[in-house]
């Protein structure tokens, strides 16, 4: 993506291990999908590579963008009176003759 720019960074192999290492520590709290929607913000918005700080950036906005649109599907806890009443009306309704 930024091919020689960002290689040109790496004055030596033993730095470019130091590098990765630290962008692995830095990212390992995010999922594949946050991440590679942060690439695709950098590929869209920056002319240069960004810093760890600025990707990382990148991933908070995406997770933010993603939770906007996730669905909470946890169950939720209903009040045992008010499905009592609602059961109640349902039989109700079920007894009821039709004329």
């Amino acid at each position: 993506m930024y091919g020689q720019v960002w290689r040109s960074q790496f004055k030596s192999d033993e730095y470019l291990v130091f590098v990765k290492n630290e962008w692995q520590q830095g990212l390992f709290d995010y999922a594949d999908n946050i991440l590679e929607l942060a690439i695709e913000l950098c590929r869209k918005n920056k002319e240069l590579p960004p810093t760890l700080p600025q990707f990382i950036d990148f991933c908070k906005n995406c997770s933010k963008r993603s939770a906007f649109f996730e669905r909470d599907e946890s169950p939720k806890k209903n009040n045992p009176e008010v499905a009592k009443t609602h059961l109640q009306k349902i039989k109700q309704i079920l007894n009821m003759k039709i004329n």
